[in-house]
């Protein structure tokens, strides 16, 4: 009997021969299909049965699945045209200071590009995050708070670079604290680099102050903005780190968590990691050579190269 790809197999069906391994020849009152094949003919060659990709009462995606097109895709196969999801929270990015101009334009002498803002929308919107164009503000607390005044309303979180030290012109704790329900969490943690980093929030909106430093706005996003986004959109738990051997020897460490940047590589079918000997938190073109985040815990002791560390995987 002949079938075509995707019908109903006719009950009773032992197996089928794909064409490309059959001959048919033409006879006077009809055709005979000769079986050329090298291999014998098993039973249920070709037959996909009923139930083989899903069962009836299986879970197809479990709750909390971020979804990508090979999702939606077994959403289709299992007759869904629809599914419950969480709303992408929409995020406002403020990168803060006089000496900051946007990419691409003419430089003044005290001035820098912004990279922050730029770094952030893409870290942010991978996490999930709807994210609003970012706004460059000035060193001036009654600007910024009116600023912030704007985007409480319309945003579910603010993520703010720069201004959040003790310097004479950080006026971010300033300007929030100029809200009546302005309800501060945390303003310093005992990490490198990042240790000014704030954490409050003004009603709903929960407000990040990240460092102007581009490596510390990188690693507070990724230790503290990214999982809260995660955990907005259902997500609770944190993702664990991967292990690998030192490549080389690092130092000891002070008072603080320090997270390291460094490359990782294969030999052997191990994982290694080699951390840059320059670690200041300025220094983008170390991160954009990097793979992941060597995590140094506070007052450890120093490290020789064959130590297996715990790394944070860059993902973005």
């Amino acid at each position: 009997m002949r079938i075509f790809t995707g019908a109903l197999v006719p009950q009773g069906t032992y197996c089928i021969a794909i064409k490309e391994e059959c001959r048919v020849e033409n006879l006077a009152n009809g055709e005979i299909m000769y079986y050329q094949g090298d291999d014998a003919l098993q039973a249920g060659a070709y037959i996909r049965p009923a139930g083989m990709d899903f069962k009836q009462g299986a879970i197809g995606l479990p709750k909390h699945t971020r979804l990508h097109p090979r999702h939606i895709g077994l959403m289709a196969a299992m007759n869904l045209n629809q599914s419950a999801t969480y709303q992408a929270p929409k995020i406002a990015i403020i990168s803060t200071g006089d000496e900051l101009c946007l990419p691409g334009a003419v430089q003044e002498n005290h001035q820098i590009a912004s990279s922050n803002d730029v770094m952030l929308q893409h870290i942010l919107h991978q996490a999930g995050g709807a994210i609003s164009p970012s706004m460059l503000m000035g060193d001036d607390a009654d600007t910024l708070h009116e600023c912030l005044a704007q985007q409480v309303k319309n945003h579910d979180m603010i993520v703010l670079t720069g201004g959040v030290s003790v310097g004479d012109y950080d006026y971010v704790l300033a300007s929030l604290e100029k809200f009546a329900n302005f309800q501060k969490i945390f303003h310093g943690v005992n990490l490198r680099p990042g240790k000014p980093t704030l954490f409050g929030k003004i009603d709903d909106c929960l407000i990040f102050g990240l460092p102007g430093n581009p490596v510390s706005v990188l690693v507070g996003a990724m230790l503290f903005v990214i999982p809260t986004i995660n955990y907005m959109q259902g997500k609770q738990k944190p993702s664990a780190p991967i292990q690998a051997i030192l490549a080389d020897e690092l130092p000891a460490e002070g008072k603080r968590t320090h997270y390291r940047r460094a490359t990782l590589y294969h030999e052997n079918a191990t994982l290694y990691a080699r951390p840059y000997p320059q670690q200041d938190s300025a220094q983008l073109s170390i991160v954009a050579q990097s793979d992941g985040l060597i995590i140094c815990p506070k007052n450890s002791a120093a490290k020789p190269a064959g130590t297996l560390v715990d790394i944070m995987p860059f993902q973005m």
